[in-house]
């Protein structure tokens, strides 16, 4: 980029993290210009001073919040992007509605990559500044708008792909973390919530993944999803001696707001299934995964066990936990119903039918 290195203003009041911020830039080449302000009326006197070209502020310091300053467009024309403690959705939306152009969550980790977020922000501006001079350029000539709506309709998919795969990053990065609570746990039944959450993170991670290698971007094969989610969960659980596998699998394609309910529903069924289906003293054992098409534009997910039955299970097992559940408001997400079929010692069956489009 032209602008590199680039003059950056950053507002931060707290002067353990403006320190780490400036060990971040000193090791990068090119040495961008670094200012630190540590409230926003400072930021302003630096912006009268001499302009920049992207500003990385605070979500609250004592004379205000950076979201205000992004609002009110007091950054002079530059990109703002916000930095924040406690990170949420609700946080994020907050922030983009105010005209931000990024949003990150203050760690170690991010402190040390702010180089790259502030070129890879830096890149994310001169896309969309180039965007409005196209649309400008729209009015001028209608073969030169269609050409420019073609370019802009590119940029699109080369964005949702980089969305899904920072998704898919992040979901990895929270797995990881879960894994390193989890060795913290040792043994016994205080790792369960740990490792299911890591579980559903890791099939939320994985659509994701289905969705950048389908080529698509917005629609993926379920059978497929299915078949990596189940494999991946038997591995994970160490069964892959004492129960089998058995696909049923006919092409049903999925859009990304299916896929996503789904790979969870997957990953909550077979983990029901392995966990509850087959005690110790019972097996080998098969759990077969199907999806198919349902007719009248619907398809139907389903898993079904040969073990215990899920009045066994839950006298074993002490109930379901929050499987069940979760599977039953994710079916009602997806617009699906929920059918149940388990007789004692003679296995479960659990098929979620829905609409595909």
């Amino acid at each position: 980029m032209e602008r590199l290195p680039a003059r950056i203003v950053v507002i931060e009041d707290e002067r353990a993290h403006a320190e780490l911020v400036n060990r971040a830039f000193e090791r990068w080449n090119p040495k961008h210009e670094v200012r630190i302000a540590h409230g926003l009326a400072e930021a302003d006197a630096l912006l009268a001073a001499a302009p920049a070209d992207l500003v990385l502020a605070d979500w609250k310091v004592p004379d205000g919040s950076g979201i205000d300053f992004a609002r009110e467009g007091r950054s002079l024309g530059a990109p703002v992007v916000i930095m924040t403690s406690f990170g949420n959705e609700a946080r994020a939306v907050e922030a983009m509605k105010a005209g931000a152009l990024d949003y990150v969550v203050k760690s170690d980790s991010t402190f040390a990559d702010l180089p790259h977020i502030v070129e890879r922000s830096l890149r994310e501006w001169d896309r969309m500044e180039a965007i409005r001079r196209a649309e400008e350029a729209l009015r001028e000539s209608e073969h030169r708008a269609r050409t420019i709506l073609e370019a802009s309709l590119r940029e699109k998919e080369v964005l949702l792909g980089e969305i899904h795969h920072r998704v898919k990053n992040n979901m990895q990065l929270i797995e990881s973390l879960l894994m390193l609570q989890l060795r913290k746990l040792g043994t016994g039944e205080a790792r369960r919530p740990f490792h299911d959450a890591m579980n559903r993170v890791h099939a939320m991670a994985r659509t994701h993944e289905a969705l950048c290698d389908s080529g698509d971007l917005e629609r993926v094969e379920l059978g497929e999803l299915a078949r990596s989610l189940a494999g991946d969960i038997l591995q994970a659980e160490d069964l892959t001696t004492r129960i089998r596998l058995d696909f049923r699998l006919e092409p049903v394609i999925v859009g990304a707001d299916r896929a996503i309910p789904c790979g969870v529903i997957v990953n909550e069924l077979v983990s029901n299934a392995l966990r509850h289906a087959y005690p110790e003293d019972r097996g080998p054992g098969t759990v077969r995964i199907e999806v198919r098409p349902d007719g009248d534009g619907r398809a139907a997910l389903s898993v079904s066990d040969d073990g215990v039955g899920m009045d066994g299970a839950s006298e074993r097992a002490g109930g379901m936990g929050i499987g069940l559940p979760l599977v039953e408001t994710l079916a009602v997400q997806v617009k699906g119903t929920l059918e149940t079929e388990a007789r004692k010692g003679k296995g479960t069956r659990v098929t979620v039918r829905f609409p595909i489009i």
